[in-house]
C-alpha cells in the first residue's frame, strides 16, 4: 500500500481547494501534519489559498506564524495571499502580514501594498496606509 507523502497531500488539498470544500481542506492538512508529515511550501500556499478564499484572516496569520517557526519559510505568494485572506475587514490583520513580511526582511509587493491601503481605507486606518 503507497503510503502518502506530502507531494500527494499538496495535491489533494490543492484540488480540494480548487473545489471550495474548506471543512475537507483544512482537516486533510491536519491528518497531514499528525501523520508526521511536514508541509512544504507548495502545500502551506494551498492551505494559505484556501484561506484567502474563505476570507479567513485569523486562520492565514496564524498559518505565517505556523511558517516561520517552521524549516519552511514563506514567500511572496505566501504574504500576498495572506494579504488577500485579510480582505477588506481586517485592516489590524494586514498589518500583522507587513510586520511578519518586515521582521524577514521581505519587501512587500505591489500586490501586498495595495491589499494593505484598501483594508486600511475600509477601516478610516488610512493614516497607517500611506
Amino acid at each position: 500500500v503507497l503510503e502518502p507523502d506530502v507531494s500527494i497531500y499538496s495535491e489533494i488539498i490543492g484540488v480540494l481547494v480548487g473545489l471550495g470544500r474548506w471543512t475537507l481542506v483544512m482537516d486533510t492538512f491536519t491528518r497531514m501534519k499528525r501523520q508526521g508529515i511536514q508541509p512544504n511550501l507548495a502545500c502551506y500556499n494551498c492551505m494559505m489559498r484556501a484561506y484567502a478564499e474563505s476570507n479567513n484572516a485569523e486562520r492565514a496569520v496564524e498559518l505565517l506564524q505556523d511558517m516561520r517557526q517552521s524549516a519552511v519559510k514563506p514567500n511572496m505568494t505566501s504574504y500576498e495571499l495572506a494579504c488577500k485572506a485579510c480582505g477588506r475587514k481586517h485592516g489590524e490583520k494586514t498589518l500583522s502580514v507587513l510586520s511578519f513580511m518586515k521582521v524577514a526582511d521581505v519587501v512587500p509587493s505591489a500586490v501586498c501594498y495595495r491589499r494593505a491601503i484598501r483594508a486600511m481605507g475600509q477601516h478610516t486606518m488610512w493614516e497607517k496606509g500611506v
